[in-house]
């Protein structure tokens, strides 16, 4: 088996195809980017490094924005993609969130007869899915006239579908027309599916039983689960969605314990447990958040108002040596000398009083 170096085979403005023969080829596999936080540069396809080790030829669709493949070049790359396809018995398409879009919406282009498609989205049109709002900023910039994904769905492929059902990823999957599709369902993982089964050494698994045109068997871990932050970050969401925030609070603590160096985790942490009245752990993850970006303005504030309140609060209850290590924590930040200075009188009224 011999790998060829990837070719360009397309490209313009908006998207570029990349081709990667491997000699002797069992299969290929067609991916589709996904969304993106800046463009491609150089050009790299979804899988284009693993596809080869497969022994299957790749064709890579590298989206140069966030487009959703909502392009006037989209025919032209389809119809070159499917004067390759046509040589090979098997192919599958492959992608996530937007490239899971992309795998089913034009499956049936090229030919598939297998889909891997992982927290697809069904379109981003408001008209057609009006509970979507995660990505309006890039769908106010989009046509949709590409955007038929059942019309373009491989009708007699094997399709599989992986996704968080206790999200919006799952009335995507909803309503897409695939009766017979195999379900992969991983509750609490959010959009970020590929990183999971990446980290539970799954997703080649899958990837493989789809190139091979069988259904996966595979075991997902409630303890593996358990050891990623953003399950945790997600069980928060959905406890505060609930109202349950103590349980939100506990939740998110949880998800910072396993993702310590994480900004948002542990801000969304410190405004969890503020939500849930427990000044103290707040002030508490405020400061730990500023930490992480250099002693950050915002949080630093939030942490001091957080503990002044803390500090209230215990001197209040006679807590006064709690009230008073609350006031040496924010004294290691505040600027304000007369600040300060306030609280320090009115801890030492209420020793006065408690005497």
């Amino acid at each position: 088996m011999t790998n060829l170096s990837p070719q360009v085979i397309y490209e313009d403005d908006d998207l570029a195809l990349l081709w990667q023969p491997v000699v002797d080829a069992a299969g290929i596999v067609v991916t589709f980017t996904p969304l993106m936080k800046a463009p491609p540069n150089p050009l790299v396809g979804w899988a284009q490094s693993i596809v080869p080790r497969f022994g299957a030829s790749g064709l890579f669709f590298v989206s140069k924005w966030n487009h959703w493949w909502q392009v006037p070049g989209l025919p032209r790359a389809l119809t070159l993609a499917a004067e390759r396809t046509r040589d090979f018995d098997r192919v599958t398409t492959y992608g996530t969130s937007m490239g899971g879009y992309g795998a089913l919406g034009f499956s049936s282009h090229v030919g598939a007869t297998t889909v891997l498609s992982m927290s697809p989205q069904f379109s981003i049109d408001r008209r057609k899915v009006p509970f979507e709002r995660r990505w309006q900023h890039h769908a106010r910039r989009l046509g949709f006239e590409f955007d038929n994904l059942n019309e373009g769905l491989a009708s007699d492929a094997h399709i599989t579908l992986v996704y968080d059902p206790m999200n919006d990823d799952a009335k995507h999957v909803a309503l897409v027309d695939a009766p017979m599709a195999q379900h992969v369902r991983i509750p609490f993982i959010g959009h970020g599916t590929p990183d999971y089964l990446s980290k539970a050494g799954l997703l080649k698994v899958l990837l493989l039983a789809a190139m091979e045109g069988r259904e996966a068997e595979i075991a997902i871990s409630k303890h593996a689960l358990r050891r990623e932050a953003h399950y945790w970050k997600n069980m928060a969401e959905a406890a505060h969605r609930r109202g349950r925030r103590q349980l939100a609070a506990r939740f998110y603590e949880r998800a910072h314990e396993l993702s310590p160096r994480s900004f948002g985790i542990a801000r969304r942490t410190a405004r969890a447990w503020e939500l849930s009245g427990d000044r103290e752990a707040a002030a508490r993850h405020y400061l730990a958040a500023a930490r992480l970006r250099g002693g950050e303005i915002t949080c630093s504030k939030l942490a001091l108002r957080n503990l002044y309140m803390a500090v209230r609060s215990h001197a209040a209850a006679q807590n006064l040596e709690a009230a008073e290590q609350l006031l040496r924590l924010a004294s290691g930040i505040e600027t304000d000398a007369a600040q300060l200075a306030r609280y320090r009188r009115i801890l030492r009224r209420q020793r006065i009083h408690a005497a």
